[in-house]
């Protein structure tokens, strides 16, 4: 899903919020200006959203690598990420629950355990 999918979403079951997808946009542009200049301000503990997960920078030590045009090696300069990490109600919400099974009759059972 891309951003314009996600703001068309949004602007459809919210319908009574946002009369329009421009009005949905602005309040998705909204929160993640939100998001990035939480990260700028306190990188160290980042941006919690309960239930949903939390952003966070990290700084990646410069390392070795190799140029994938000429095999030659290179040093991978320092640089800093933003890490995300999945929050519980997020990670149950997207779990696949298991499906029920019938439950198997005696003569399904015995074919079973027979070859």
């Amino acid at each position: 899903m891309n951003k314009e999918e996600l703001v068309a979403l949004i602007a459809k079951r919210h319908s009574n919020l946002f009369r329009s997808k421009a009005a949905a946009l602005r309040a998705l542009d909204a929160v993640l200006d939100g998001i990035t200049a939480g990260l700028k301000r306190d990188s160290r503990n980042g941006v919690n959203l309960v239930d949903f997960g939390r952003f966070r920078v990290k700084s990646m030590r410069k390392r070795k690598g190799v140029d994938p045009r000429n095999q030659q090696p290179i040093i991978v300069p320092a640089r800093r990420t933003v890490k995300f990490k999945c929050g519980k109600g997020l990670r149950e919400s997207v779990e696949r629950k298991p499906r029920k099974q019938k439950p198997q009759t005696k003569d399904e059972k015995r074919m079973k355990y027979e070859g």
